[in-house]
């Protein structure tokens, strides 16, 4: 494996999440993120591996980072919507219906 190869980092941290194995697989995503910051796909990955993990804010900031980085990226508003619920945090989710990224940052730093 080339260690400067991003995507072969987020496809390690996939096989690792479908292994049951999320906490490795976060550290394989950060890996690949390392190299390129703004890897969407692996943002979302990422931020799947943090809920699995319960670690909800985490996961959040990375779906509204890859929100920020690709407004089309629709079919994540779903995903940050449950992030919010399991943070106990209904206003949150409330926010998704508007798919304004802009919303959250008095809320989260991403």
């Amino acid at each position: 494996m080339s260690p400067e190869d991003y995507t072969l980092w987020n496809k390690l941290g996939a096989t690792l999440a479908n292994s049951m194995r999320s906490d490795e697989a976060i550290d394989a995503y950060i890996q690949g993120l390392d190299i390129k910051p703004n890897y969407v796909r692996a943002l979302a990955n990422l931020a799947i591996s943090y809920s699995n993990q319960e670690m909800y804010e985490e996961a959040a900031t990375c779906y509204l980072k890859a929100l920020s980085l690709n407004p089309d990226a629709t079919h994540l508003w779903s995903s940050l919507r449950v992030v919010c619920n399991c943070l106990d945090r209904p206003d949150l989710a409330a926010r998704c219906d508007a798919c304004a990224v802009e919303a959250f940052r008095p809320d989260f730093d991403f």
